[in-house]
């Protein structure tokens, strides 16, 4: 078995951080915040941020941006080219992709941040049988 996930889990993983290709750099607590990760668990998500940066720098898709100075902490997560062009066209081969609640909930949480004068009540119910 490999030591990466498959290209087009990276994709999807990449598509996690950066919903849309226009948004070329996120800091690392905006990556936690539109991944839905708890703020409170700052060296958990750093371990999780960590690993999951392995798989998406093997196929460069990001490039990570470290504070100066010693240490070294990563502040920031880039967006490259190649990042980009994945985004872009797996987004037009996106009509079936899965939603969940968490990706449902995501897209709200991000659309409300670039929509501030908007607020979306977001509720689930199981339906009855209809039978």
């Amino acid at each position: 078995m490999g030591k990466y996930i498959s290209y087009k889990a990276a994709v999807e993983a990449l598509r996690s951080l950066f919903e849309d290709s226009a948004i070329t750099v996120r800091t690392v607590d905006e990556i936690f915040e539109v991944t839905g990760r708890s703020l409170n668990s700052s060296e958990q998500n750093r371990k999780w941020l960590t690993n999951r940066l392995t798989d998406l720098k093997h196929y460069d898709l990001v490039k990570p941006l470290y504070t100066e100075g010693t240490p070294k902490i990563l502040a920031q997560v880039q967006l490259t080219q190649e990042g980009r062009h994945a985004l872009e066209t797996s987004s037009s081969n996106e009509l079936g992709r899965n939603v969940s609640l968490e990706s449902i909930a995501r897209d709200i949480k991000e659309f409300e941040k670039q929509n501030p004068s908007i607020c979306i009540d977001f509720s689930v119910s199981v339906k009855r049988d209809q039978g």
